[in-house]
C-alpha cells in the first residue's frame, strides 16, 4: 500500500515540534523494546487467553492513603472508561501505594495526571499514571501543540517557506518541550493489577531540551556516523548481573502482589546515554526476565548500582496483529516551492 503524501517532509516539521518529546520516549523504548525483544527471542509474544476478569473484593489500598493529591485526566477525546473501571481517584491511591511499595517514598500533596487508555491493541483496559511535584498542564501544552502543528500544515500547504514558519513562531519549543514527571506508573483499569512502573530520577534522565537533543544528535553523528542503533551498546558484565539477580527477584515478588516468583533469567547488559550541559555519559543497565506461577513475565531494569528503573509486564498483553508494510513517497520541492513526486 502507497501513502503519496507530504510524510517525510512533514516529519521533519513534527521533529521541531516534538522532538524532546519523541526522543524521551524513545529512551524509554529503547530500554524496553531490547528487554521485549529479549523475552521473545525477537519472535512476536502471543498472551494467554484471557477468559475471565477477576475482580477483588476491594482493590484500594485500606491501610495506606496518599493525602492532598491534585489528581488530574489527561485522557485523551474519546478514551471513556467502562462502567467497570475504578475512578481515576482510586487508581491514583493504587498508584501511591505501588510507588510507596517499590521505591519507598510517598507522593503525599504531588500532582497526579491519570490517562485511561483502552487500547485496541491491548487485552485489558488500563490507567496511566504521571506524578510530579508541580503542575505540568499537559492538556493545555498538548492542545497548544496540536494548533501549532496544525498551523504550520495550513501554512506550509500555502506555499511559506517551512524555515521562516519555525522561525517566527518563537513559542513553538515551550510548548512542544517535554516536562518529565517524577514517578509513572501503569494499573490495570478495573482490577488495579500491577502492570509498570518507573521513575526518572533512576532512569539518569530527565529528558532533553532542544539544545541537548541537538548535542546528542551531533554526539552520534561525531562518534557513530550518525548510527542512532548504537545509541545502546550491548555491554558484558555477568560478575554484577548475578549480584543484582536476586535484587531484580525481590523488586518483582514487590510487584507480584498475590503470586510467587518462579524463575529469573539475566537477558542483558547496555548502556545507554545521559546529557549533562556539553558532556554526554553512559550508563549501564541490566535486565531479567522474571516469571511468576500463573506464567506472567516482568522485566526488570536496573541500573549499574543496582537501584530499579523499571518493572514492567505490559508486554503480556498485548495482542497480535498483522503488520502491514507502508511505503512512502520520496517528495521534493518544485522552483516555486510546491510539493512535487520525486521522480525514480
Amino acid at each position: 500500500m502507497k501513502m503519496k503524501s507530504k510524510i517525510k517532509e512533514v516529519a521533519k516539521v513534527a521533529i521541531s515540534t516534538v522532538a524532546a518529546v519523541g526522543l524521551f520516549g524513545g529512551l524509554l523504548w529503547g530500554v524496553n523494546a531490547r528487554t521485549i525483544q529479549a523475552a521473545t527471542e525477537y519472535e512476536g509474544y502471543v498472551p494467554q487467553t484471557v477468559e475471565y476478569v477477576s475482580i477483588p473484593e476491594n482493590p484500594i489500598p485500606e491501610d495506606f492513603y496518599a493525602s492532598n493529591l491534585t489528581v488530574l485526566n489527561t485522557s485523551f477525546e474519546g478514551e471513556i472508561p467502562s462502567p467497570l473501571a475504578l475512578s481515576m481517584e482510586d487508581a491514583a491511591q493504587i498508584g501511591a501505594q505501588y510507588i510507596w511499595d517499590i521505591f519507598g517514598e510517598r507522593i503525599d500533596g504531588m500532582y497526579v495526571e491519570m490517562q485511561f487508555a483502552g487500547w485496541d491493541h491491548m487485552s485489558r483496559e488500563l490507567w496511566l499514571g504521571s506524578v510530579s511535584n508541580s503542575n505540568r498542564d499537559t492538556v493545555a501544552r498538548r492542545n497548544r501543540a496540536n494548533e501549532l502543528h496544525n498551523e504550520i500544515i495550513a501554512r506550509m500547504e500555502a506555499g511559506e517557506d517551512r524555515d521562516y514558519i519555525i522561525e517566527s513562531m518563537g513559542d513553538i519549543s515551550r510548548f512542544s518541550m517535554y516536562v518529565p514527571g517524577d514517578f509513572y506508573f501503569v494499573i490495570d483499569a478495573i482490577t488495579g493489577e500491577r502492570i509498570d512502573i518507573w521513575r526518572l530520577a533512576a532512569i539518569n534522565n530527565r529528558g532533553f531540551t532542544m539544545e541537548e537533543h541537538e548535542f546528542l544528535n551531533d554526539y552520534i553523528e561525531r562518534e557513530w556516523g550518525g548510527d542512532w542503533s548504537l545509541l545502546f551498546a550491548e555491554v558484558t558484565d555477568d560478575s554484577r548481573a548475578e549480584v543484582f539477580s536476586s535484587i531484580a527477584k525481590n523488586y518483582a515478588q514487590i510487584h507480584f502482589t498475590n503470586t510467587v516468583i518462579v524463575d529469573a533469567v539475566f537477558m542483558e547488559a547496555f548502556s545507554f546515554p545521559a546529557v549533562r550541559g556539553t558532556t554526554v555519559t553512559h550508563h549501564i543497565s541490566f535486565s531479567f526476565n522474571i516469571t511468576d506461577e500463573t506464567g506472567r513475565v516482568a522485566t526488570v531494569t536496573l541500573d549499574e548500582n543496582g537501584a530499579l528503573m523499571t518493572i514492567t509486564t505490559s508486554v503480556n498483553d498485548i495482542i497480535p496483529s498483522e503488520i502491514r508494510e507502508i511505503v512512502l513517497i520520496e517528495v521534493d520541492h518544485d522552483a516555486e516551492g510546491r510539493w512535487v513526486e520525486r521522480e525514480e
